[in-house]
C-alpha cells in the first residue's frame, strides 16, 4: 500500500493515505504520542470491526485494472478475513465473563491462519508470542481473562490526563490547588444561586393525563357560524 521510508511513519503513497483517512472517517483516533499513528485498544477494535468499510476507501486510490490496484484489492481482502478473526478474538478476551481454553484456542487458531495467509513473511512479535503460549497456560488455570487485564485500572490514565489538561503548572501542588479550586467553583453563592434560577426558569409543570374525551371544540365553533347571515353570490355562499 505505501512506499514508507523505514523511520518515517508519515504515510507515503495514495494508498496508504486513503486508508489513513478512511480511518479517521469512521470514528477512529490517532493518539498523539509515537508520532501520532497508533490507536487505543477501543479504537483497534473499531477499525477491525469495520475494517470492510476503511478497506473501501484504500481500494479507491487505485484504478481496479491497473496491476497495482489488483494487488491491493486482493491483499486488502485477505485482511478483511484476518480482521474478522482479530475482532472476535478480542471480543472473547476483553469479556468479564469466565471463559475456557478450547474456545480461546479456536478463536487462535482460526485468527493465526488468517494471519498467516495476509502476512506470511511477518514474524511473530513479542506480544503475539504471549499470546499463543502464554495466555491460553492463564485460561487453563484460571478460567478467565478480561476479568483480571490491567485496562480496568489503567483507565485511570484517562482521567489522570483530563485533569492535568486543567492546570498546566508543572508543580503538584498548584496543579491540585487549581484543579480543586474549578472543582469547588459550583459551590460558590453566586455560582449556585444562577444554577437556581435557571433550573427553575427552564423546568416547567408537569404534563397531567391526557384527555382521552373528543374534543367538543369543532362542534361549538360550528354552531357558532349560525349566528351569522348567509347570502349568496352567484352560486356561492359567504358568510
Amino acid at each position: 500500500i505505501s512506499r514508507r521510508l523505514p523511520y518515517s511513519k508519515k504515510p507515503f503513497g495514495p494508498g496508504e493515505y486513503c486508508f489513513k483517512a478512511g480511518l479517521s472517517v469512521c470514528g477512529a483516533n490517532f493518539l498523539t504520542q509515537h508520532g501520532g499513528s497508533d490507536l487505543t485498544t477501543d479504537n483497534g477494535m473499531d477499525v477491525m470491526e469495520r475494517f470492510d468499510e476503511i478497506a473501501t476507501y484504500a481500494e479507491q486510490a487505485y484504478p481496479e485494472e491497473s496491476e497495482e490496484g489488483k494487488k491491493i484489492r486482493e491483499f486488502l481482502e485477505l485482511c478483511r478475513l484476518l480482521a474478522k478473526e482479530i475482532a472476535e478474538l478480542l471480543a472473547f478476551m476483553k469479556s468479564q465473563k469466565k471463559c475456557n481454553a478450547t474456545d480461546f484456542l479456536d478463536k487462535l487458531d482460526k485468527f493465526l491462519k488468517r494471519w498467516d495467509a495476509a502476512l506470511p513473511d511477518k514474524e511473530y512479535f513479542l506480544k503475539l508470542h504471549h499470546l499463543i503460549h502464554h495466555v491460553v497456560e492463564f485460561i487453563k488455570r484460571y478460567g478467565m481473562c478480561g476479568r483480571v487485564s490491567a485496562e480496568s485500572f489503567e483507565a485511570i490514565h484517562a482521567l489522570i490526563s483530563k485533569l492535568k489538561s486543567m492546570s498546566r503548572s508543572q508543580s503538584t501542588l498548584n496543579r491540585i490547588k487549581t484543579t480543586n479550586g474549578k472543582l469547588q467553583t459550583v459551590m460558590k453563592p453566586e455560582v449556585m444561586s444562577a444554577t437556581e434560577t435557571y433550573t427553575e426558569r427552564s423546568t416547567g409543570k408537569k404534563r397531567g393525563t391526557y384527555n382521552s374525551t373528543p374534543s367538543t371544540y369543532s362542534t361549538e365553533a360550528a354552531e357558532s357560524f349560525e349566528a351569522y347571515d348567509i347570502d349568496t353570490y352567484g352560486g356561492v355562499e359567504y358568510i
